[in-house]
């Protein structure tokens, strides 16, 4: 019986793999397409989610943000985590922008509460590339994009290019394009057209696609890591995109 159990012991004082987060990567991909779902795509949905649970930081009283899971607790709970936080972790209501806004003060008052610069909110904003509204969940509906499952700097190109009118029907105050009538803008978007600062942005990434991805991903990974605490040296990861 010796050797069998010094066998096991071996075995269990084994260190294990390390965990190999490029196939935590590849497998979550492989499961964002879906014919079966919106546009065939969980893509929009997934950035959705983990925008709305980073967006509640608010740097000045130190709490919100996606670390805490506390989106399972009211008030948050009805807004769409990690780690296990409890009720008492969660922010205030009303710290994500109001889609129905339409003026710049209300977009810089959310994201400068989470250290954002103008340039890093207009970069975020061009996220309204992907996905749509539903009138079923936050009452507008359809899509800024023609390609909403494509990550493009199209947002801009079509908030800048395109004659918005206001959409004449029975949900809340959105904008249509007065050619096709089948993309939209909420009235939040029509401020980073007319703000002179916002614009300024809103120009560049349209006429530069790769400028403003750079951006982007710069905000964005921002964004993800409001709130969360990191050790000095914690291991920076860059994926391998899986159609690379």
């Amino acid at each position: 019986a010796a050797p069998a159990a010094a066998s096991v012991a071996a075995s269990a004082e084994k260190p294990k793999e390390p965990l190999d987060y490029q196939k935590v990567y590849n497998a979550i991909a492989e499961l964002l397409e879906d014919d079966n779902y919106d546009d065939g795509s969980y893509g929009p949905v997934f950035l959705r989610l983990a925008w709305h649970a980073s967006g509640t930081f608010d740097k000045n009283f130190g709490n919100g943000g996606s670390y805490s899971a506390s989106m399972r607790y009211k008030p948050e709970a009805g807004h769409a985590g990690r780690v296990d936080g409890e009720e008492d972790h969660c922010p205030p209501d009303g710290r994500l922008p109001d889609a129905g806004r339409p003026d710049a003060q209300h977009s810089r008052d959310v994201f400068y509460k989470m250290g954002f610069t103008d340039q890093e909110i207009v970069a975020l904003i061009g996220a309204h590339a992907l996905g749509r509204c539903h009138s079923d969940r936050s009452g507008f509906d359809g899509p800024w994009t023609a390609s909403p499952t494509v990550f493009t700097n199209t947002f801009f190109t079509e908030l800048l290019n395109r004659k918005w009118v206001e959409r004449k029907w029975t949900g809340p105050k959105q904008f249509e394009d007065k050619e096709s009538k089948s993309l939209m803008m909420l009235p939040a978007d029509m401020a980073f057209a007319k703000d002179k600062e916002f614009r300024k942005w809103a120009e560049i990434y349209a006429k530069d696609e790769g400028k403003f991805f750079e951006d982007f991903s710069k905000a964005c990974a921002k964004l993800f890591e409001l709130g969360c605490k990191f050790d000095e040296n914690t291991k920076v990861y860059e994926f391998k995109p899986t159609t690379a």
